[in-house]
């Protein structure tokens, strides 16, 4: 399913982009109580691979999303 070791994660769901006939995963890892770490994984035909990575900081008052690299 997954090329290389399966990744340890908290929670997931499917997003609405789809490849392959299969839709994308979507998975988030907590890194603190107010940081969370998605990563999207887009299906190649044989196997997930990371397509994006996500470092989400939800603060009280707001919620922001960067762009990080995927490790």
């Amino acid at each position: 399913m997954f090329d290389g070791e399966a990744p340890v994660i908290s929670s997931f769901g499917f997003g609405r982009h789809v490849s392959h006939d299969v839709h994308d995963l979507v998975t988030t890892a907590s890194l603190s109580a107010a940081k969370s770490n998605y990563v999207v994984y887009v299906f190649d035909g044989k196997f997930y691979r990371s397509g994006g990575c996500y470092e989400v900081d939800a603060d009280a008052a707001k919620k922001s999303a960067k762009k990080v690299a995927c490790p």
